[in-house]
């Protein structure tokens, strides 16, 4: 076929056109479009792996955020107790320090939306006044704050636990989506990392 041949399809016969039409584009031209397919694809595949990695990071920097500054209110508190032992300058300093920090920590915002229904949303709230209801105990009774916390960290563990478990919470937080589930497993991890770090030190400081 020369070059006109293909230019100038009306010379050619009715039947010959009607052949070319059913055969459908050149095999070359599918290959080409496939392959733009898989790449697009494989595209979103990667963009969707990013986008969840940055959500897990975005939410770990809130947890973070809203967990320091639980701890500076614990010291704003501890230098207003009547056992404080220093001296006046040094309650004011610690005091405007914590308060510096509390400041430059809520001026970081981090905005996370996660998509949940009515009886997700009803769960998740009975899950974190469950968490407040045992880190609100008396600071006194750190045994039993630690305990409790442990068992709501064995509830949130996919295999089976060692230790005591809190079954209601399990069962609240198996109504939770997936991304609140590990949310809640690193904050509470996180606390008990916390505590077991403030019970060595009062240990260290009284030896």
């Amino acid at each position: 076929m020369t070059h006109d041949d293909k230019i100038n399809t009306g010379h050619w016969p009715r039947s010959r056109l009607c052949a070319l039409m059913k055969r459908g584009p050149p095999a070359r031209v599918l290959s080409l479009h496939g392959s733009q397919s898989d790449r697009l694809v494989a595209l979103l595949d990667d963009v969707e792996r990013r986008v969840q990695t940055m959500r897990d990071q975005a939410t770990q920097v809130a947890d973070e955020r809203r967990e320091i500054t639980r701890r500076l209110c614990e010291v704003q508190d501890a230098v207003k107790h009547a056992s404080f032992v220093g001296s006046d300058v040094e309650r004011e300093e610690i005091h405007l320090t914590a308060e510096n920090l509390v400041q430059r920590c809520l001026a970081v915002e981090v905005n996370v939306e996660t998509p949940r229904n009515d009886a997700q949303e009803a769960a998740l709230n009975v899950v974190e006044k469950r968490i407040e209801e045992i880190t609100a105990r008396d600071a006194d009774d750190f045994q039993g704050i630690y305990e409790g916390v442990t068992a709501l960290y064995n509830a949130t563990l996919p295999d089976e636990a060692r230790g005591a478990v809190d079954d209601r919470f399990q069962l609240m937080l198996m109504g939770c989506c997936a991304e609140d589930q590990k949310r809640i497993r690193r904050r509470l991890e996180r606390m008990l990392s916390d505590m077991a770090t403030a019970f060595n030190m009062k240990k260290d400081s009284n030896d």
